[in-house]
């Protein structure tokens, strides 16, 4: 009997670690990292939230944080500055971007990347989410921090807000 009710728990834990979504991420640092250099979240996606969130991060874990200088619609080329995207992994041919600055552009020591890819909701739990950070030094062009995170299904609001915060206290520590 008592066999038997822990083969019914065993059981019961497998099936749910089962369903649980499996995260694993990689982290890297140069040893030439300056954390108190300035920084410039950039990103294309112009329906993305993302950016919003990594410039509030950083600014509440006291990073120097310098505003990208325009704004990006999707449009067509009758608006003024049309971008031209090459990345059809981003855009389908033919698609434009609207960049209208709104300041005179400000440099930055680092400009903070990303690429974010979340399955969408009801999609098949078998779909992985991903977020790929990369931090470059606008000198040297060099990457000097790096952050993967990839899950099984959906990264969902909570979930990424601890992963950036997680992402941005690594790069705070000496």
């Amino acid at each position: 009997m008592k066999y038997n009710f822990l083969f019914v728990i065993g059981l019961f834990l497998v099936f749910a670690m089962s369903s649980c979504a499996i995260q694993q991420s990689t982290f890297y640092r140069a040893p030439v990292f300056d954390p108190d250099a300035t920084f410039k979240v950039i990103t294309l996606n112009t329906n993305d939230v993302l950016s919003g969130r990594l410039e509030h991060f950083l600014l509440t874990n006291r990073f120097r944080v310098i505003s990208d200088h325009s704004f990006r619609l999707p449009g067509t080329t009758a608006f003024p500055n049309p971008i031209f995207p090459t990345d059809t992994s981003l855009f389908p041919p033919g698609q434009t971007v609207i960049n209208i600055p709104y300041m005179e552009e400000k440099p930055s020591d680092y400009i903070v990347r990303y690429q974010f890819d979340n399955p969408p909701i009801g999609a098949d739990s078998r779909a992985r989410s991903s977020l790929n950070i990369a931090v470059v030094n606008t000198k040297t062009g060099e990457t000097e921090v790096s952050f993967l995170t990839q899950q099984n299904g959906r990264l969902e609001d909570l979930r990424l807000d601890r992963v950036l915060r997680d992402f941005i206290g690594r790069m705070r520590r000496r």
